[in-house]
């Protein structure tokens, strides 16, 4: 009997553990349709679990982070704007929010336009601020970033449909 005892005791605890694993990855929610979650530039991990469990797309932030942690994943989170389903497991959303499987916008610029003409267009759609990004396209950082010799980015941004991830900055 004392034989049979410490194997138990290891298949009651892996049992144990694999019973907690299945219960908080399991969605919070299992209802039909899907929420939108932000991640801060700058946010921290903790933050990031914190956040989702307030917002009822985890059960639990501690097991999350664990998961970051084995998964090495706590420094690859990617900010910006994510769309997750409600029956979502915590595994798919750290996968996402790993990829930077951010929500996209398509945007269209028409032949002829000019900065001024993307800027009112950027701004009518609700893409990003007007004047953000006329400062953004004469800013010379971002200029020089993208090797653009000229005072402006005028010329540079060609007519064609992009697509964008939503919630960004002029630049």
């Amino acid at each position: 009997m004392k034989r049979l005892r410490f194997p138990l005791i290891i298949l009651i605890i892996l049992g144990g553990l694999v019973a907690l694993y299945y219960y908080f990855n399991l969605p919070v929610n299992f209802g039909k349709g899907s929420a939108v979650f932000t991640v801060e530039k700058g946010e921290t991990v903790r933050s990031v679990a914190l956040n989702l469990m307030d917002d009822g797309f985890i059960r639990s932030d501690l097991f999350f982070i664990t998961l970051m942690r084995l998964g090495k994943k706590t420094r690859s989170i990617k900010a910006g704007e994510y769309e997750f389903d409600l029956e979502t497991k915590n595994t798919k959303i750290l996968s996402v929010l790993s990829k930077g499987i951010v929500v996209t916008i398509k945007f269209t610029i028409p032949e002829g336009y000019n900065l001024k003409q993307i800027a009112q267009r950027l701004e009518s759609q609700g893409i990003v601020d007007s004047e953000a990004f006329l400062g953004a396209s004469s800013d010379k950082t971002l200029l020089d970033k993208y090797k653009i010799p000229f005072e402006t980015a005028e010329g540079f941004l060609f007519p064609d449909t992009y697509i964008i991830a939503k919630g960004l900055d002029g630049s």
